[in-house]
C-alpha cells in the first residue's frame, strides 16, 4: 500500500534558540480516535479516545467503564476511572517538573467505597538517568512490592538502556533517523529474551499517530516509558518514532523459531490525514488484529 505523505509538523528555533513547535493543522481537527482489538477473530474490544483541544480528555473503553482525564499546561494530571454506573473506581495523579517531565505517579483504587493508595511511582533525574522507583500497597497499606529501574538515555533524550536494579533484567536499545532500530532483552527468562528488527516508512509521523502527546505534552515518550509494564516493552518503543512504523519481528533467544512479528498499514484521506491504521501481528501462535479510524472535524 503506497503511504501518502499527510500533513507534516514544522519545527523553527526561536531567539533563544529552543524549539517552537508549529501545531500539525490535523492535530487541530482530530476530534477522536477508535481502536478495534481481538485476539483470533474472538469479537472486537472497542477503545475509543475523545480529543478536545489536541487533549485526550476521556476514554471510552468497551464494558461502558471510561476514564476522565485533567490537564495543566498540557499535561495529564488526573485520570478518573468509572464503571458502567458512573462509579469511580480509580483515581491516579500525575506530577511533573518543569521541563514536563514526570516525577510523581500515584494511584488510587476503591474497594467497598475506601479509597486506599495501591501504587506509587517517583522519578528522580540525574545526568543521562531516570531512577524510577515503584512501590505498591495491599488495602491495610502494607507494601506488596517494591523496585527499581534504572533508565539511561542517549545524547538526544532517547531510552537506550533499562536495568532492574534488583534482577538481571535488562533492555537495550539503538536508534536510527529518529526510530528505534534495534531492540535486545536479556534476564527475563526464556519466553522473553531475545532480539528485535524494526521498519519505517520515509514519511514523518503525524501528531494523531503520535497520540500519547495527547496526554503527556513535550517529553511525551519517556513519561510513557517510565509508566508502561510489560515483558516486551519494544513494542510501546517501536511508536515513539519519527516515522510511521511499518513492521517488526521478535525472535526468542532460547528458541529462534518462536517470534513476534507486526505488519501495519496506514490509510489518508483527500486532505492527507491519517484516517486509518491497520496492525496485524502475529504473537508466538496467535494473532492480534488491531484497527484505528481517526475522526476530524
Amino acid at each position: 500500500m503506497k503511504i501518502i505523505l499527510p500533513l507534516l509538523s514544522v519545527f523553527f528555533l526561536a531567539c533563544n534558540n529552543e524549539p517552537v513547535i508549529v501545531q500539525d493543522p490535523a492535530s487541530e481537527d482530530l476530534i477522536s480516535i477508535t481502536q478495534a482489538f481481538n485476539i483470533d477473530d474472538q469479537g472486537d474490544a472497542i477503545t475509543t479516545f475523545i480529543i478536545n483541544n489536541s487533549l485526550n480528555s476521556e476514554i471510552i473503553y468497551s464494558n461502558d467503564s471510561y476514564s476522565v482525564n485533567s490537564f495543566s499546561n498540557g499535561l495529564m494530571v488526573s485520570e478518573e476511572i468509572y464503571d458502567n454506573n458512573n462509579e469511580l473506581l480509580a483515581n491516579t495523579s500525575y506530577v511533573y517538573d518543569a521541563s514536563g517531565r514526570l516525577t510523581t505517579l500515584f494511584n488510587y483504587t476503591l474497594d467497598n467505597g475506601l479509597e486506599f493508595l495501591s501504587y506509587q511511582l517517583e522519578a528522580e533525574y540525574a545526568g543521562n538517568q531516570i531512577l524510577v522507583s515503584k512501590t505498591g500497597y495491599d488495602l491495610m497499606g502494607e507494601i506488596t512490592y517494591q523496585d527499581v529501574d534504572i533508565f539511561t538515555l542517549d545524547n538526544e533524550n532517547r531510552i537506550m538502556k533499562s536495568q532492574d536494579s534488583n534482577s538481571a533484567n535488562i533492555w537495550e536499545a539503538t536508534y536510527e533517523n529518529g526510530n528505534l532500530a534495534t531492540f535486545q532483552i536479556s534476564g527475563y527468562g526464556d519466553n522473553y529474551d531475545g532480539t528485535a528488527t524494526f521498519t519505517y516508512s520515509d514519511e514523518l509521523a503525524s501528531e494523531p499517530y503520535q497520540k500519547e502527546k495527547y496526554r503527556f505534552g513535550s517529553e511525551w515518550r519517556n513519561n510513557i516509558m517510565l509508566i508502561a509494564g510489560g515483558n516486551y516493552p519494544f513494542k510501546q518503543l517501536a511508536e515513539l518514532g519519527n516515522n510511521y512504523l511499518t513492521g517488526y519481528s521478535f525472535i526468542l533467544a532460547s528458541n529462534n523459531s518462536e517470534s513476534v512479528s507486526i505488519e501495519v498499514l496506514y490509510e489518508f484521506d483527500e486532505r492527507g490525514r491519517l484516517s486509518k491504521q491497520t496492525k496485524n501481528k502475529v504473537f508466538f501462535e496467535s494473532e492480534h488484529n488491531r484497527t484505528l479510524t481517526y475522526q476530524y472535524e
